[in-house]
């Protein structure tokens, strides 16, 4: 079975605490900083930073967060390597609701099967509104085999999941792109 799995080299933010290793019994939501970073989980600081690492799990897997709902940190970088199945991403796994993540930079590496990206997972809408990616850069290989991006796998709605003025830089390889 999937088991979380969370190493951190050096990590920096605002004096927050790392919570790693956030998985439950099938390994899933696992993240840097928070497993699952829901609403009032405090997850609004700029200035975050995890040099190296790794990041591992089975769905929900992200380089800071597996799951953010209605968040909004800015000026993230992660050069962690982050691997998982479904909805694995460089920064975020998935992003739910209102996610706004902005100045954005992963440089490691981001390995799944399905809705696999550098920057976010994927995206998908709920009644607070959709995820958005602004001002971000994906240097970090990206390999997965459905819904793979450079920035972003997977949009469930893309009319309200937005990604703008974004640069992806890495390699990226799967079958459905």
């Amino acid at each position: 079975g999937y088991q979380s799995s969370v190493t951190l080299r050096n990590y920096v933010g605002n004096n927050n605490t790392v919570k790693a290793g956030n998985g439950v019994d099938n390994g899933d939501y696992a993240g840097g900083f928070a497993g699952n970073a829901g609403n009032g989980s405090g997850l609004t600081n700029d200035n975050m930073t995890i040099n190296g690492g790794s990041v591992s799990g089975r769905d929900y897997v992200g380089g800071l967060v597996g799951v953010e709902t209605n968040m909004t940190p800015t000026t993230i970088n992660c050069s962690a390597i982050v691997t998982g199945r479904d909805w694995v991403g460089g920064i975020v796994g998935s992003g739910i609701g209102s996610m706004y993540g902005s100045r954005w930079n992963f440089t490691g590496e981001v390995e799944g099967r399905n809705k696999v990206g550098g920057l976010v997972g994927g995206t998908s809408s709920s009644k607070y509104g959709g995820g958005y990616v602004t001002h971000s850069v994906n240097a970090g290989k990206v390999t997965g085999k459905t819904a793979v991006g450079g920035i972003r796998g997977y949009a469930e709605q893309p009319s309200s999941n937005a990604v703008s003025q974004c640069v992806n830089l890495g390699d990226v390889t799967g079958e459905d792109k």
